[in-house]
């Protein structure tokens, strides 16, 4: 059986929900101070007369909305197995919220990766003309996104996450590449 795996730690074993609660809770503070100072500067006597109301209003949405992104969020991705003999791509996914891992697989007849370099301080000449492997990883933000056919299946932010110290990612995306160029060829 030909099977290659590149891994890197497992952050999602690490944070669990008190972690996630945490950070979650600061954003939502946060941004329930930044909402009450934008409404303040925009304010007329309404907002001021019903503070209270506005005050349960504004916490409720910024609460709803990070509550629902905790939920909702797919993890982050710590571990890619290429199936050979089986054609398949499988991910091992651990979401950080709950602590579980998921287990995707994705053939590799329909598999789609797109490489995306952005620069982080705006200078797009810093990306032309460059690809993945061989760009100037201090300025830039690199990510590769793995699709099922068209559906976003998640992303490897390689630059932010453990994946950048990974010894053979160089092999990893030349690996991706070579799945996506022999379905194409073939």
């Amino acid at each position: 059986m030909n099977k290659e795996i590149y891994e890197i730690e497992n952050v999602a074993e690490n944070e669990g929900c008190f972690v996630s609660l945490l950070k979650y809770l600061t954003l939502g503070v946060v941004g329930f101070f930044v909402l009450w100072i934008m409404v303040l500067q925009n304010t007329n006597d309404m907002f001021l007369e019903y503070g209270a109301e506005v005050s349960a209003a504004v916490a409720v949405v910024i609460f709803g909305f990070l509550a629902y992104r905790a939920m909702k969020k797919s993890g982050r991705l710590y571990k890619i197995t290429f199936n050979d003999e089986e054609q398949l791509l499988q991910l091992t996914i651990g979401n950080t919220f709950t602590g579980n891992n998921t287990e995707k697989s994705i053939a590799y007849r329909s598999l789609r990766v797109v490489e995306n370099i952005k620069p982080i301080f705006k200078d797009v000449s810093t990306v032309m003309g460059r690809d993945i492997l061989n760009s100037d990883k201090l300025s830039q933000n690199r990510k590769i996104q793995l699709y099922d056919k068209r559906v976003l299946v998640t992303t490897i932010d390689v630059d932010i996450t453990a994946w950048c110290r990974h010894q053979q990612i160089d092999e990893l995306i030349k690996k991706l590449r070579q799945v996506v160029a022999s379905k194409s060829s073939a």
